[in-house]
């Protein structure tokens, strides 16, 4: 974007002015594209990843995929701001230079009046012809070549609202993958908490076990020596 920015500045005829337009609106297009083919795949990895949830909510391996998604979400929505502002700056750029020449070609107008046309979609065509009936083909030239120019503006306008509506939409992607991480979360908690009760219930049982085998122990020794108090005299005998 700014390479085509820069040859867009430095573009001096209509020709190239055109050629430069022509990238503008190839690079837009195309990076839209992937963005969109991203923002789908990503889409497609959370219904999945809800479906593994459903069946394996206590996954560890869940956990460390929800987390990667989320990541890779985050990113993707990083790289929506900054071609936005990409794109904002280069509009804001297309703007000031239309807007200079604007008032090379209507001196008479004020600086709102140009501003109107701009934001209007007017590009001080309709005026020139009307106050300037039959002048120089040169300066209808200039007026043509403005009005291309205006309809990169309308283009990057577009692209800006539709890529402010899918970083809403990755936003609302985002808090889902957060959800689902905090869901996990839980499950694995009460999983450990599970376990720990289990480790100390089994514990309780080891010692029940210890205490019963010393009793046992201690009952047989003194059932011995009651046998050989009983016993001993008659073996004695």
């Amino acid at each position: 974007m700014g390479v085509v920015l820069e040859e867009a500045l430095q573009a001096t005829t209509q020709e190239r002015e055109t050629e430069v337009s022509e990238s503008l609106n190839k690079l837009v297009e195309e990076t839209n594209r992937h963005v969109a083919d991203v923002k789908h795949g990503l889409e497609i990895l959370k219904q999945r990843s809800e479906e593994e949830a459903a069946k394996q909510p206590n996954s560890a391996q869940m956990k460390i995929r929800t987390n990667m998604q989320q990541a890779m979400a985050k990113k993707h929505q990083q790289l929506l701001m900054d071609f936005q502002k990409a794109q904002m700056d280069f509009k804001r750029t297309l703007e000031h230079r239309q807007l200079r020449e604007m008032q090379i070609l209507m001196p008479e107008a004020t600086e709102q009046q140009r501003q109107e046309m701009i934001s209007d979609g007017q590009t001080a065509a309709l005026m020139v012809a009307k106050k300037m009936a039959g002048t120089h083909a040169l300066l209808l030239d200039e007026v043509r070549r403005i009005q291309d120019k205006h309809k990169d503006i309308i283009r990057l306008e577009q692209s800006i609202t539709d890529l402010a509506q899918m970083f809403e939409e990755m936003a609302v992607l985002v808090d889902a993958q957060g959800e689902m991480l905090d869901a996990i979360e839980v499950h694995v908690n009460n999983t450990k908490g599970y376990t720990a009760k289990a480790e100390q219930e089994l514990i309780k049982t080891r010692k029940a076990q210890m205490q019963g085998r010393k009793w046992m122990c201690c009952l047989s020794i003194v059932i011995l020596i009651v046998l050989l108090v009983i016993l001993g005299p008659i073996l004695i005998r």
